[in-house]
């Protein structure tokens, strides 16, 4: 997949079989909750775009828990500089 970072935003493609609510949290490796945002889901493709606070993702791995229509999803993303 490689590297899913451009300009310190994680981009994610999520496919949903249907209209919903998705709330994402992105967790660095110590278990910190770096973000946490709602975002309406479309049936079908759909791209999302997770910016931190700071504005700034240091190099390292962190993981994007999805709760999508009540199911959970886990992804590990490795930051790289």
């Amino acid at each position: 997949i490689g590297n899913p970072v451009r300009n310190n935003e994680i981009v994610l493609n999520i496919s949903s079989d249907r209209q919903g609510q998705a709330e994402l949290h992105l967790v660095d490796i110590k278990g910190r909750t770096m973000l946490i945002q709602k975002q309406s889901l479309n049936n079908g493709s759909n791209i999302v775009r997770l910016t931190s606070s700071g504005g700034y993702l240091a190099a390292g791995t962190y993981v994007v828990k999805a709760i999508i229509n009540g199911q959970l999803f886990v992804e590990k993303i490795m930051v790289s500089r």
